[in-house]
């Protein structure tokens, strides 16, 4: 922890919000966000219990080096939770920026550049989180890390910013070396299976097809009748998994 600068607080807005300005290798973690964000400004639900934390990392070589290390990120908090007991066999993710067991949402990531210099990586995790007493839906579609591991190794808080941080920091140095090429067969090893997916572009176009992977910058490849297409997470407005 100590390569990290963290700061802890009770109640804020927004974690991304609070370490915008703090510089590279600082760290925000908060026990609960009001205004917690996703994709598109899709609200993220961050009741107390969960883990909400943002960091800010260096991009040397401006934002077009650093395209697709939000997958270079998410792998590398999967491997970190797959590795506490075992009890994480289903963990998958889905593109571009979500972890799920199975069907179910656990861990949601949100990357931001607010400068050319800097980016704002932001990871809302479910622990113990009361997900009944949220908005909507949220207890059929979400899972929290307690549902899947047991009580007795279930790490604290503490314990699990510490390893996040260490995850996050792994994966810039991944990136740093060979660019999300040098990651690219390990992250499509962690799809668990390809599936059939709808996306729903920024243009507002419908595609289908079954999802056979990314490319070297972390576009999803999607085949369908005329052959296999490429689509960048900026073209992608919404994914949804159809089988």
């Amino acid at each position: 922890m100590a390569f990290w600068k963290l700061r802890v607080e009770g109640e804020v807005v927004s974690t991304n919000d609070v370490v915008r300005g703090m510089g590279p290798w600082c760290a925000v973690v908060a026990k609960r966000q009001t205004g917690g964000r996703g994709r598109y400004g899709r609200k993220f639900v961050s009741d107390e219990g969960g883990m909400w934390l943002s960091a800010v990392v260096p991009t040397p070589g401006g934002p077009q080096a650093w395209v697709g290390y939000a997958l270079a990120v998410g792998w590398a908090l999967l491997c970190y939770l797959r590795s506490i007991g075992g009890g994480l066999p289903t963990a998958r993710l889905r593109w571009p920026n979500d972890i799920l067991v199975e069907k179910r949402k656990l861990a949601g990531i949100l990357l931001e550049q607010p400068n050319e210099r800097e980016c704002i990586v932001g990871i809302g995790l479910n622990v113990r989180n009361d997900l009944t007493c949220a908005e909507g839906d949220l207890a059929r579609t979400a899972i929290r890390l307690a549902d899947c591991i047991a009580p007795q190794i279930l790490p604290s808080l503490e314990e699990l910013v510490e390893g996040t941080l260490d995850a996050i920091r792994y994966s810039w140095e991944r990136f740093s070396m060979g660019g999300l090429a040098g990651l690219k067969d390990e992250i499509n090893g962690c799809w668990g299976r390809m599936r059939r997916v709808r996306l729903e572009l920024a243009d507002g176009k419908v595609v289908e097809g079954v999802m056979v992977g990314i490319d070297e910058v972390g576009a999803i490849l999607v085949s369908g009748d005329e052959g296999t297409d490429s689509y960048a997470a900026h073209k992608v407005k919404q994914l949804f998994e159809v089988e």
